[in-house]
């Protein structure tokens, strides 16, 4: 009865699985929750980003395996990249998506329509970070050719171009992404190696084109992803 009692309370405390998603036909390389968190999304190294919806009612079965306790379905595929999806970005109010890929390009999608809103192909090399601000007013974008962008969310502008930290770096990493503090005041970044040391770095809001203003996080031995 012990051993029993014991069995029932670790399966009741265990994590659930609520649902399994299986669109893509490659590995998949990054999931993000949108800010209301009805929607999610994928992107994967079938070069395609997937945007699910929760709806009601129960989940269909998975070929083989469990019944999904949520219903979460695919609202929108959203095909434009020609190589492998890396990283993904929500807007503050989850309007606009952007996709960044191994093909050189970003891609920024209207998640109410799922069509193409801008395709950004400034980089000469792998985008393999974007992140939008939080406060709603820029994005960013780092890629392999040495280079963070800041890009205006209004016209999509350039604003600017942080390069200086990024002139020695390991251009081997899979991913480098990028991530703004809560009230958008830093943006902080991966992939950057001063003597001999890995760090990040934290560049201050509108400070982007200032050679020397930003701050270096050590404590790594090999590259901040």
């Amino acid at each position: 009865l012990a051993a029993a009692l014991d069995a029932a309370m670790e399966a009741s405390s265990a994590p659930k699985l609520l649902a399994t998603l299986t669109d893509h036909n490659g590995q998949v390389n990054i999931v993000r929750f949108a800010p209301h968190a009805s929607l999610l999304a994928s992107g994967s190294d079938d070069g395609i980003a997937v945007i699910y919806e929760l709806q009601g009612g129960p989940g269909g079965g998975v070929l083989g395996g469990e019944i999904n306790v949520e219903n979460w379905r695919t609202k929108f595929l959203l095909r434009g990249h020609g190589s492998n999806v890396v990283d993904l970005s929500w807007s503050p109010d989850g309007s606009l998506l952007a996709t960044a890929s191994i093909d050189n390009s970003v891609i920024i999608w209207d998640t109410e329509t799922g069509k193409q809103v801008k395709s950004i192909t400034h980089h000469t090399s792998f985008v393999k970070g974007v992140a939008f601000d939080p406060v709603g007013t820029y994005m960013a974008t780092y890629s392999d050719d040495g280079s963070v962008v800041i890009w205006k969310r209004d016209d999509w502008s350039i604003v600017g171009v942080i390069t200086h930290p990024f002139r020695q770096r390991v251009s081997t990493t899979f991913a480098v992404r990028l991530s703004w503090s809560p009230d958008g005041q830093y943006i902080m970044m991966g992939n950057s190696f001063q003597g001999s040391t890995h760090v990040a770095v934290a560049v201050p809001r509108e400070r982007w084109n200032e050679k020397d203003d930003y701050l270096l996080i050590c404590g790594h031995r090999g590259p901040v992803v």
